[in-house]
């Protein structure tokens, strides 16, 4: 992703501080989606979201560093921000606090379509659980650990105070490997939530499976995408739980790079409606990177 660099090299001795960054990186995509629901027509998407990033860093090599995003969409009555986060990073990880997500949200079943059809998140009901406003991560030859943490942001104590995950992931020779766990201190009943993912990749084929299980329903999904060419991959989505009301979910799509961080891409796929029905849904557009 290009960055449009906004300052650069700013030497404040008296803290220590040997120079700071500010960064400006965004997205957006438009297109032409359809839910497939009775009464309902095709319609324009739109959604923008500009990415605020500073950091600095001092004599010592430790970065610190602060985000958020501003976004906005078609419908909605006016651009929010959202996502601020500001962290600490240096040899022994990377601590972020604010607006982050449990740690086993790193990791999930795909999805198809410019826009996300909506064929994984069934699967991700069941692996989600808990909140966070602290988190720790590192790397260490093949292995990445995640672990999350809810302390609160105000004196006042709240119910999702104490909540708490991790996520541990394994890559080597295409294959690769994540774990979660999380558990919601508050929750009374289906408090932990145990989720795995799968990934290999061989030749120009990239398959995965992901699994969750929060001890009442368990859910499955998986994923296979092929390189046509250099600039065009094909993917093919399948996700099911044991949830009484949900059928099983599934689409197909295709993205093509068109150079200069464009690209088009669609999908078409069924996923659930109303409870124990099901839709056709379809999207068209473009995604943007700058």
């Amino acid at each position: 992703m290009k960055k449009v660099l906004l300052a650069t090299s700013a030497l404040v001795a008296s803290a220590g501080i040997a120079s700071a960054d500010i960064t400006l990186t965004g997205s957006a995509d438009f297109g032409i989606k359809d839910t497939g629901a009775n009464g309902t027509d095709a319609y324009i998407h739109n959604e923008i979201d500009i990415n605020v990033v500073a950091s600095a860093t001092t004599d010592a090599g430790y970065t610190i560093g602060a985000s958020f995003d501003i976004d906005d969409q078609t419908g909605a009555t006016a651009g929010s921000v959202s996502d601020q986060e500001t962290y600490i990073s240096g040899p022994f990880g990377k601590i972020t606090v604010g607006d982050v997500s449990a740690a086993a949200d790193g990791h999930g079943l795909a999805d198809v379509g410019f826009d996300s059809l909506g064929v994984d998140d069934d699967v991700e009901d069941i692996r989600a659980l808990g909140s966070a406003d602290v988190v720790y991560s590192t790397t260490f030859n093949d292995m990445s650990v995640t672990i999350s943490y809810a302390m609160g942001t105000t004196a006042a104590g709240a119910a999702s105070d104490g909540d708490y995950g991790i996520l541990l992931g394994f890559s080597n020779s295409g294959l690769g490997v994540t774990l979660g766990y999380d558990v919601d201190d508050s929750a009374t009943a289906n408090d932990s939530r145990t989720s795995l993912g799968l990934t290999y990749a061989v030749g120009g084929i990239n398959f995965a499976g992901f699994f969750a299980d929060n001890s009442t329903n368990s859910a499955t999904g998986f994923s296979a995408s092929y390189a046509l060419d250099a600039n065009t991959t094909v993917s093919a989505v399948y996700g099911s739980t044991d949830v009484a009301a949900d059928k099983s979910d599934f689409g197909i799509g295709f993205k093509t790079n068109l150079g200069g961080g464009v690209s088009l891409a669609g999908g078409v796929g069924r996923v659930d409606a109303t409870a124990g029905t099901s839709t056709t849904v379809t999207d068209l557009g473009f995604n943007v990177a700058f």
